[in-house]
């Protein structure tokens, strides 16, 4: 119950590592507004979480309804202690392919929406006064090159900028804002990926495909769980981490250290 009292806003909540994150806020005694725009999904997740929840269904990229939305649904759920923003948008397109407008829906979700979540919840009426956590989800292709992503690298290189310029602009707030990296995770959007490259469903982390031989081979600890990334988050939004902002934690089983 280490979380008993306080209360997280979770963005793409209805899969993945949102969803993971979810259950393990929830059983730790936390209070949850999931948002996602996929209800079904959301509603399972709500299924597989401990105690009693809201949760909002909202595009993100409809910016309006967002400000609007939001904000009537917090002044219902109360005020929160922290967010993390686990919906983001994959882009994979060689550069003479990338078009502005998918480029732009993808800074949309992945970037723009954080900060406008973020104007919000830093809104003394909507957070508690007393440590607040925000955690944003970068990339390790924030950090190392990757070819044919260019447009998806460069929302998530934004997430480590803008970690650092709030941490700074927040912290006469108590507010803290840092970010992780996470190496490939098996979640339904690295199944899409693969789909992309007409390769098998590798959700099966042993199932045989060179795709999957040589993702796995990047990564000396081979690929993540949804969980790895998940027990990051819940440090960075607990009091244990109460001295770290700014700060960026690559989760990438050993990928960027070779």
């Amino acid at each position: 119950d280490a979380f008993e009292g306080k209360s997280f806003v979770i963005t793409g909540a209805a899969s993945g590592i949102g969803r993971q994150t979810c259950i393990d806020l929830a059983q730790l005694g936390a209070k949850l507004l999931l948002i996602d725009q996929n209800e079904s999904e959301v509603e399972k997740t709500l299924n597989l979480c401990e105690g009693s929840h809201s949760y909002l269904i909202m595009d993100l990229t409809n910016h309006e309804l967002l400000k609007f939305n939001f904000q009537e649904k917090l002044n219902s759920f109360g005020k929160v202690s922290g967010f993390a923003h686990f919906a983001g948008q994959s882009y994979i397109a060689p550069l003479q392919s990338i078009e502005k407008n998918k480029l732009l829906m993808v800074f949309d979700i992945n970037v723009y929406a954080a900060i406008e979540m973020i104007q919000i919840l830093s809104r003394a009426r909507n957070r508690v006064t007393e440590d607040f956590s925000i955690v944003l989800i970068s990339s390790i292709y924030g950090h190392v090159g990757s070819a044919a992503n260019t447009g998806y690298a460069a929302s998530k290189g934004a997430i480590l900028s803008i970690t650092k310029s709030l941490a700074i602009e927040l912290a006469k707030k108590q507010i803290r804002v840092n970010s992780i990296s996470p190496g490939f995770i098996q979640t339904e959007l690295l199944n899409d990926v693969a789909n992309i490259f007409h390769m098998e469903d590798i959700s099966d982390r042993k199932a045989s495909s060179p795709y999957l031989s040589n993702l796995e081979a990047m990564h000396p600890l081979g690929l993540g769980s949804p969980k790895d990334i998940s027990n990051v988050c819940v440090f960075l939004l607990s009091g244990l981490s109460r001295w770290i902002t700014g700060s960026n934690i690559i989760c990438d089983g050993g990928f960027t250290a070779q």
